[in-house]
């Protein structure tokens, strides 16, 4: 929309940014909407949940993936903590934990040498919060592909068992099983859940919590791109 309002100011491109502009319109209201946002997260989405109550697992490991952090907390005495994100994937992890004899792998760096590893503050936080301690901290890792590295660095195991979002998930089971990982799926907080019944009209008005869904999504599709092309993975 800014190229397009740039060069709808000349004379020669202004038919070409007046085509630009709205294009950008366009798509920036489709993608607020919740029916194109579920849509376009869909296919991220399509792992099935992982079913603890059945068979045991072949898993050797529980592996969760950090999802970022709060920094200076206030409610927390202004201490660094976990993002909301991180915690539901702990909160997912822990119930794991409880029902099946796998040691805890929590796994994530930090991107600047003053702040705090993310996987000592995902440990913290299962044992304060959770009751649950792991057996392995990965605080190297700077992104999903470190973090596959780096656990395999970290463990013997070979089959594990991967604790993140749906959306994330298939970047990430990618990453591991690169990293020379067996890896059954765990997904959870799925976000795109679609019943062509249930459509109503605010499933076609533009929403906030849509477009963050669809600039999710975008930033996975983005990202199995860059993951093949930079690691091969």
């Amino acid at each position: 929309m800014a190229l397009g309002s740039w060069r709808a100011r000349g004379h020669t491109g202004r038919r070409l940014g007046r085509v630009l502009f709205r294009a950008g319109l366009v798509s920036l209201a489709l993608f607020a909407t919740p029916i194109a946002a579920t849509l376009l997260a869909l296919p991220l989405e399509n792992i099935p949940p992982f079913a603890p109550a059945g068979p045991p697992p072949k898993a050797q490991a529980l592996v969760v993936l950090g999802g970022g952090t709060y920094a200076m907390a206030p409610e927390f005495g202004g201490e660094d903590t976990v993002h909301p994100r991180t915690l539901e994937r702990l909160r997912y992890a822990a119930l794991l934990k409880q029902r099946l004899p796998l040691p805890l792998v929590v796994t994530g760096g930090a991107f600047n040498q003053d702040e705090p590893a993310e996987a000592s503050l995902m440990a913290r936080t299962l044992a304060e919060s959770l009751g649950v301690v792991p057996e392995f901290l990965e605080t190297e890792s700077r992104n999903t592909t470190e973090n596959a590295r780096n656990t395999r660095k970290l463990i013997d195991a070979r089959h594990i068992l991967l604790v993140t979002h749906a959306l994330h998930m298939r970047r990430a089971a990618r990453a591991f099983v690169a990293a020379g990982f067996d890896v059954t799926p765990a997904p959870m907080g799925y976000r795109a859940v679609f019943d062509p019944q249930d459509l109503s009209l605010f499933d076609f008005l533009p929403s906030a919590d849509a477009l963050v869904l669809s600039r999710n999504a975008l930033h996975e599709y983005l990202g199995l791109v860059w993951y093949r092309l930079r690691y091969g993975a």
